[in-house]
């Protein structure tokens, strides 16, 4: 695994697409920066609010399925 040290910054090209271009990932120490490939305009997400975004998206799908399954049951 690559340790990020203050002040370094890795840049990859993802697999994923977004409106018909790469999505280009610069990981930084306590966040990253997405863009889209040939822009210039990026969007920083700290490592923070991405888990707990994903972990939010979790349980409200864990809610919905216990939801579902109790109504199906009713």
């Amino acid at each position: 695994m690559t340790t990020l040290h203050l002040g370094s910054k890795l840049t990859r090209k993802t697999a994923a697409v977004v409106q018909k271009r790469e999505l280009v990932v610069t990981l930084h120490p306590g966040y990253l920066d997405m863009r889209r490939s040939r822009t210039r305009t990026s969007y920083s997400l700290s490592y923070d609010a991405i888990y707990t975004y994903a972990a939010k998206l979790t349980a409200d799908r864990a809610r919905a399925e216990k939801k579902a399954k109790k109504a199906g049951k009713a």
